[in-house]
């Protein structure tokens, strides 16, 4: 009476097998999706950086509130504005690996290390010739993006 033995046999075996199969799958699935995950974050920091820096010379764009110029010893943005009377500065400058910002009354002289981190940077070029702004942004590994802003209020 055991004839279903060897049926019963295969059918276990092959049931094994699916789950083998099934699980290595799953496995590498996972492996792929955190690969793509890494790659995709990298790639939106380093992203965010230029459209952080020209989102905020957009918004400051007035006759004589962007100006090109240098802080902590490298290249800076400064965008200039006028609160109660009083003027304000935003400076945008790289500092050991971080794009910074700093906010504070005009001529204050403070240090790098005064500013808010923003995201990982390896360094920022700034140039500003007739009203193009001109601006370069090194992540940490080198890789550079680019952007040219043409000021309306030049």
């Amino acid at each position: 009476m055991r004839r279903g033995g060897a049926g019963t046999a295969a059918v276990l075996l092959a049931a094994v097998l699916f789950g083998a199969a099934l699980l290595i799958s799953l496995l590498t699935g996972v492996g792929v999706y955190r690969q793509i995950q890494a790659r995709t974050e990298t790639a939106s920091g380093e992203r965010l950086g230029m459209a952080y820096v020209s989102a905020k010379v957009h918004a400051h764009d007035a006759a004589g509130a962007v100006l090109a110029g240098s802080f902590g010893g490298g290249d800076a943005l400064y965008l200039l504005q006028d609160l109660d009377g009083l003027e304000y500065e935003t400076i945008l400058y790289v500092h050991d690996g971080w794009l910074m910002e700093l906010f504070c009354e005009r001529g204050w002289e403070l240090k790098p290390e005064a500013g808010q981190q923003i995201t990982p940077a390896g360094a920022l070029t700034v140039r500003e010739d007739g009203g193009l702004l001109s601006l370069a942004l090194a992540d940490t590994e080198g890789r550079t993006q680019q952007a040219e802003i043409y000021l309306r209020s030049h």
